[in-house]
């Protein structure tokens, strides 16, 4: 008599975990997201783009189930980056993102391929649950205080300047960020009329921009002068997003050296550039010879 031979019972098939492909130009929102997801043990973060071009080479290395779509960033934005992602990438499920108004915004990314919109502004848990939806996953019941501790670490410890503002000038709230890059404490700065902290000559046009998020315009990359409480003007470069409830979300990042930088730098080319000697320059890395103007005609 033979023995019968042991039967084992079959594991479950694993399900993969969903992919996820983040296309945010702000990388504090791709690290909220990032954050938010990682709650959830059947989605996955795979990649991160910053701008479009970005995106679509990210979408056809990695392949991902979903792919969050900022429609504002820069070199290619999310409308022309859209219909190339999905060409690269066929099954992805794009879900658009955007602090644009939303039904004009919604209605074409939509007609561009998206799967679905969603306006910046919304709450974290219902961006992640467009997210499982896009992906074909069931509503997850995510711990609201595990999510709100993450959206207060991250607007704690950013070093970009992060802020909400209302439509009447005045910021609600503010990140430590600004007490340490501007020296004024986060009550002063709040209490007090954004614009009194604006240099004289940029609040004509930090008010035409301010018009602009009003009419449901994004912002990237508009520069003004804030004072700071015991120096000079800190140059900030700004980012920010309108929402339905008039509320605007923004960030700036202090760019003060970088004006300085690039300031020195024109300074001396003009220099050398108008001087009556003859200045040469020997690139040791290559061999190229660099000189102004007096050098050409010297030495021709």
């Amino acid at each position: 008599m033979h023995p019968q031979p042991e039967l084992v019972a079959e594991a479950d098939p694993v399900t993969a975990a969903a992919s996820v492909l983040l296309c945010d130009d702000a990388a504090d929102i791709r690290a909220l997201l990032d954050a938010a997801i990682a709650d959830h043990p059947d989605m996955e973060v795979v990649g991160e783009a910053a701008t479009g071009l970005e995106a679509i080479e990210q979408a056809r290395l990695l392949q991902p189930d979903v792919v969050v779509l900022d429609l504002s960033m820069p070199v290619m934005d999310g409308f022309e980056a859209l219909p190339r992602i999905l060409s690269v990438a066929p099954q992805a499920k794009v879900v658009a993102f955007s602090g644009r108004t939303a039904a004009e915004a919604e209605a074409s990314a939509v007609a561009a391929g998206a799967t679905s919109y969603i306006p910046k502004g919304a709450r974290v848990e219902e961006i992640v649950a467009a997210l499982r939806d896009a992906a074909g996953l069931p509503p997850h019941a995510a711990v609201r205080s595990v999510t709100r501790d993450q959206e207060l670490r991250l607007f704690s410890f950013s070093l970009d300047l992060l802020c909400i503002a209302d439509q009447d000038g005045y910021f609600r709230h503010l990140s430590p960020s600004w007490e340490r890059t501007l020296g004024w404490s986060v009550e002063e700065l709040k209490t007090r009329p954004f614009l009194e902290f604006v240099h004289p000559h940029d609040v004509a046009s930090t008010q035409s921009e301010m018009a602009r998020l009003l009419e449901g315009q994004d912002t990237v990359g508009f520069e003004n002068r804030y004072a700071s409480r015991n120096g000079p003007y800190r140059w900030l470069s700004w980012r920010a997003t309108p929402t339905p409830e008039g509320l605007i979300y923004a960030s700036a990042r202090d760019v003060t050296e970088e004006k300085r930088a690039a300031a020195s730098r024109d300074t001396l080319a003009t220099i050398v550039e108008w001087s009556f000697d003859a200045l040469v320059g020997v690139v040791l890395e290559v061999t190229s010879t660099i000189g102004n103007a007096a050098a050409e005609t010297l030495y021709g």
